[in-house]
């Protein structure tokens, strides 16, 4: 039986923590997305696959790829910009187990959106991080996937105040899913919204206060 791995450990023992780097690591702090989703979901996917093909759209930082080189087998990672995504070039017949991008080229056109979930394995993840403050994109994505794709959000605000210290997880739909399956993404959507609203009603107050 292998032994868990922990991506936590492996961030702060080679200083790719922004804390411990200037040029570190933004995603064990001030984001939450390592601590309380890429550690436990990397440690599933290594027991499947340890080297798994893992792409990253628009990653300026190196050292977010060097996590997955210290983390992983020998994984292949590839990096593009969002404007070869978008492309013919594009490559439709290479699958990926992971692929990664910025919220802030995910919503700007619907064909990033099904080009990254076509370049999935069928049981490949994307995700989505830094998504915040975007109600009618997120809600949009879910009305539109529901049926074909699982999706969930996770909303870290509460363990670091960051606009948008949250992320997308997006999954291709299984055929036997059970009932809890399906009604935990909505416990986890209900809660995006609330914190929304309470955060849209905090921002007016300041700015009519101000």
């Amino acid at each position: 039986m292998k032994l868990k791995r922990c991506l936590v450990d492996i961030i702060y023992k080679n200083k790719l923590c922004i804390t411990e780097n200037p040029f570190g690591t933004k995603r064990l702090w001030p984001y939450s997305y390592v601590e309380y989703f890429y550690n436990d979901f990397c440690n599933r996917l290594i027991k499947k696959n340890n080297s798994p093909n893992i792409l990253e759209v628009n990653q300026t930082n190196k050292l977010n790829l060097k996590m997955w080189e210290l983390f992983f087998d020998e994984p292949k990672i590839e990096e593009f910009m969002v404007e070869k995504v978008i492309s013919k070039n594009f490559k439709k017949n290479f699958k990926y187990d992971l692929v990664i991008i910025n919220n802030d080229n995910f919503f700007s056109e619907k064909i990033i959106i099904n080009k990254l979930i076509c370049s999935l394995k069928p049981e490949g993840t994307l995700v989505v991080e830094n998504i915040g403050y975007q109600t009618k994109e997120v809600l949009k994505l879910y009305l539109n996937n529901f049926n074909k794709l699982r999706i969930e959000i996770m909303d870290f605000r509460l363990n670091s105040f960051i606009l948008n210290n949250c992320i997308l997880v997006i999954r291709g739909k299984e055929k036997n899913i059970k009932l809890p399956q399906l009604f935990y993404p909505f416990l986890m959507l209900i809660k995006f919204l609330i914190t929304e609203f309470i955060i849209s009603v905090i921002m007016k107050i300041f700015k009519k206060i101000k």
